[in-house]
């Protein structure tokens, strides 16, 4: 009854609002057209943890309402939806956008509403954009960047002998960073990228990729990176084997690793020799508290796991966890500072988490798997 007594108190003494108005989180990701698995899977991880915190009372005592808006991923509709989200929906923070060209066209947005306090945070993608000025400052990013990511790939290939990378990419900003992250990383070893070949944001498996197979095959590529999503990136996998390029092909995380073996499984294409580079342990990994966690709820749902789902519930996590320690009210004009002055936090995979006003990145981890015939993860052992 105490500790009661004392919670009510320190409600009224900070002005709070004990069950009053939810905490309104935006979200412009997409649930449609070929990459929906991307923005569904993310999406539903976050709100797996928010539920069970919703549950319990939610924080402040004020439930977690997440307010979601598909933009397909495209640009035009994810500025639309954003400015929506902060001027209509009147949402305290942006939270889980999907996608490096959707992200990118709404960072000039945040600069906009800088006299708004409105702060983007846990985005799925590893772009350099929000990672660096004039925009660093209004977003916070948990998980690896893309050059993080293809640098592992490209030190783990050629420590294993492989010299001619090749580069497969979606030809817009998002394929782009990843181009750069292999160009910058060979670059450091004195060589160049072997090859290129490019496809259309929004291409489907059914689509042809078998002129650039043979580009690359032609110019004698001993391993291909791609900078893609999955549709696109199972479609390239099964024409490159069907025209004898029979090399090493990997893919980063965006790519959507379960929802691209999927396709390749149930079209009866080859899995050998496909790596993926990852940036969140895997759903495998039973000994961190953080993984047993989710299986659990996810049990409880009778769902299945995945990465990107993992990820999205990481972010719920650490959001939830910073917002939770604190006394100040949460507010928009509030949360920046909030994250950025946090105390460490443990959220359960083995390591202290901390934003400060210069870090905006948590993680930086990489995670390199090899793919098995029958679509079955196994960690390879890194230089």
């Amino acid at each position: 009854m105490g500790k009661k007594i004392l919670f009510y108190f320190f409600v009224l003494l900070n002005g709070f609002s004990y069950g009053g108005e939810p905490i309104k989180i935006g979200v412009s990701a997409v649930f449609s057209g070929p990459s929906q698995a991307l923005g569904t899977n993310y999406f539903y991880g976050a709100r797996l943890y928010f539920k069970q915190i919703n549950e319990k009372g939610g924080i402040q005592g004020r439930k977690i309402q997440m307010i979601k808006l598909d933009d397909t991923y495209n640009p035009q509709p994810c500025i639309a939806n954003t400015i929506q989200l902060i001027g209509e929906k009147k949402v305290d923070l942006l939270f889980n956008y999907v996608g490096t060209p959707t992200t990118t066209a709404i960072l000039p947005l945040l600069k906009i509403y800088e006299k708004e306090k409105i702060i983007l945070f846990g985005n799925f993608t590893g772009a350099g954009g929000q990672r660096n000025y004039p925009y660093k400052e209004y977003v916070f990013n948990i998980r690896a960047s893309y050059k993080e990511e293809t640098a592992k790939l490209v030190q783990y290939f050629l420590a294993n002998d492989y010299q001619r990378i090749g580069v497969y990419y979606q030809i817009d900003s998002y394929g782009r960073s990843g181009y750069d992250g292999v160009k910058q990383e060979l670059y450091k070893s004195g060589k160049r990228i072997s090859a290129e070949a490019t496809y259309l944001r929004g291409s489907l498996y059914e689509d042809s990729t078998s002129e650039q197979a043979l580009h690359l095959k032609k110019k004698k590529v001993d391993v291909v990176i791609c900078v893609g999503s999955y549709q696109a990136c199972a479609a390239f996998v099964r024409d490159a084997r069907n025209n004898g390029l029979n090399v090493p092909i990997a893919n980063i995380s965006f790519v959507g690793t379960e929802s691209m073996l999927d396709i390749l499984e149930k079209n009866k294409v080859s899995l050998k020799s496909l790596y993926f580079s990852e940036v969140v342990p895997y759903y495998g990994e039973t000994s961190l508290p953080l993984i047993k966690e989710y299986l659990h709820l996810l049990e409880k749902e009778g769902a299945t796991p995945n990465f990107i789902s993992l990820e999205g519930f990481i972010n719920a996590k650490v959001l939830t966890t910073i917002l939770k320690n604190t006394s100040v009210e949460v507010s928009r004009k509030n949360i920046k500072k909030i994250i950025e002055s946090m105390d460490a936090i443990d959220i359960g995979m083995g390591n202290k988490l901390q934003f400060t006003k210069e870090v905006h990145q948590l993680l930086h981890d990489v995670y390199l798997y090899l793919a098995d015939e029958k679509g079955n993860l196994k960690r390879v052992s890194e230089p």
